[in-house]
């Protein structure tokens, strides 16, 4: 997926819409794949108790329509949603005005530079709709006090398209940035949250689908590539009905010592975990008492230790394990750097 500025967005934004997408029809698409790619978050990730309501937090500008439209969408679903801003509804222009003049009238809607106590209560989840990609230089009143609100609150948040505050560039914050759980970045992602700092900031980062045409995305300029779930799953295909454990390849995982008997099962359990046919987890012998697979499919075999660490004297035990397994893991817990080049040495070899 490719990863692009904020300028190449919204030219992305400017030809969707003259190709045929009215400007408010796009902001409905962007903020419906949104809404539900954040319900389906926080179904999985929040207890009931930790979603009882929502508070949206609407800035100016697109943003702010993203954060409106999703507000009706929880209204309609029957959901409690309180609305924040710092300005009357008719202020807003263009598509976010449209989606403004298209709430009910029965949603709270609390206008102010003050956010209330009541907006952080117990079971709330925040929505940020307040500066989106549009924020250059440092946060201004009031809203770097309502980010500081925001991380202080101790509650989920979901930032639409990138956390305010954060700039969607470079992926720095001049003041005060959001820190989000989830970031629903629309159609691609922007530069900035990429960056060590915008991962910081972003949390879980989810990129939706607004219905820019393809064609308009392959021929844009990329700042580089991302790697996806969505690029990997067609990479792995359906398992076979008839396809047992050696089907899908055999591990080796070499480590563990009188410390660290944990941290090579952790590996071998991972390796099972992401598809991995068949997990062999190498330890000390000595240490074999002491060792119960946290799961029943993890094999464990134990080689010729000293005093608890492998060395020297594990290594035909080694080359014998070796010629059944298409890959190997060394390292886990080994515990004595000089001890464990032989066996290195053998797995290397």
């Amino acid at each position: 997926m490719k990863i692009v500025s904020v300028e190449t967005m919204r030219t992305l934004d400017r030809q969707t819409i003259e190709a045929g997408t009215p400007e408010e029809v796009l902001m409905e698409q962007a903020a419906t794949a949104a809404y539900r790619e954040m319900r389906e978050f926080l179904e999985h990730s929040l207890p009931p108790r930790h979603r009882r309501r929502f508070t949206v937090l609407a800035g100016k500008g697109n943003n702010a329509g993203d954060a409106l439209v999703i507000a009706r969408l929880l209204h309609q679903d029957g959901l409690p949603v309180a609305i924040y801003t710092t300005g009357t509804l008719n202020t807003f222009t263009g598509a976010t005005a449209h989606h403004a003049s298209l709430l009910p009238m029965d949603i709270p809607l609390t206008i102010g530079n003050q956010l209330p106590d009541s907006a952080f209560g117990k079971g709330t989840v925040i929505i940020d709709g307040l500066l989106g990609t549009g924020l250059t230089g440092a946060v201004r009143p009031p809203f770097d006090t309502w980010i500081v609100a925001i991380n202080q609150s101790g509650l989920p948040v979901v930032a639409l398209d990138v956390p305010s505050g954060l700039n969607a560039d470079d992926g720095q914050a001049a003041s005060e940035a959001v820190t989000a759980d989830l970031t629903l970045t629309m159609a691609l992602p922007k530069r900035g949250l990429l960056t060590p700092n915008g991962l910081k900031h972003a949390g879980v980062l989810r990129c939706v689908d607004i219905g820019v045409p393809p064609a308009l995305v392959a021929a844009a300029p990329d700042c580089g590539q991302a790697l996806t779930a969505s690029d990997i799953a067609p990479l792995l295909g359906r398992r076979p009905a008839d396809a047992h454990k050696g089907s899908f390849g055999r591990l080796l995982v070499v480590g563990g010592s009188e410390r660290y008997t944990g941290a090579p099962l952790l590996a071998g359990t991972a390796a099972l975990r992401i598809g991995t046919g068949l997990a062999t987890v190498a330890v000390p012998k000595s240490l074999r008492p002491q060792i119960a697979p946290p799961v029943q499919a993890l094999i464990i075999s134990g080689l010729d230790d000293e005093a608890g660490f492998l060395g020297k004297a594990c290594c035909q035990a080694l080359a014998d394990l070796l010629p059944n397994c298409q890959a190997a893991v060394i390292g886990p817990g080994l515990g004595n750097p000089q001890m464990a080049l032989a066996p290195l040495k053998q797995v290397l070899a």
